[in-house]
């Protein structure tokens, strides 16, 4: 019965922990704990007003963008606008299927105008 306990109790403590970790946004674990960012991507957005600033800001702040090859959502283009896109993390709901979290960043001037949370689903 105890190890059952330990068993199931073993991934909620684990992520708890992580959550209270990571949670809190900095650059610092942004760019370095890439599986987490889901985590702290609504801190990141409540400190840091991204509409306004440059990409040399963004890119300052946030680091690298996820390599579009490794996108798998399709992102509304718009002949106006450029974007930067970061992986946020992968979820697992239910038994018949997962999220993958994308932030995509819009550009017009050089300025961002816009900010969304794109998720692609995958139905196992």
């Amino acid at each position: 019965m105890l190890l059952f306990i330990l068993v199931c109790a073993t991934p909620t403590i684990v992520f708890a922990g992580e959550k209270a970790i990571y949670s809190t946004f900095t650059s610092n674990k942004w760019q370095k704990r890439v599986t987490a960012r889901f985590l702290m991507v609504d801190d990141m957005l409540e400190k840091n007003k991204l509409i306004g600033k440059d990409k040399k800001e963004i890119l300052e702040l946030l680091g690298k963008q996820t390599p579009y090859e490794d996108v798998s959502v399709s992102i509304p283009k718009d002949s106006n606008k450029k974007y930067l896109v970061y992986y946020l993390g992968k979820s697992i709901d239910g038994v018949m299927h997962s999220e993958t979290d994308y932030l995509v960043i819009y550009f017009k001037n050089s300025n961002v105008v816009e900010h969304k949370i794109l998720t692609y689903t995958y139905d196992f």
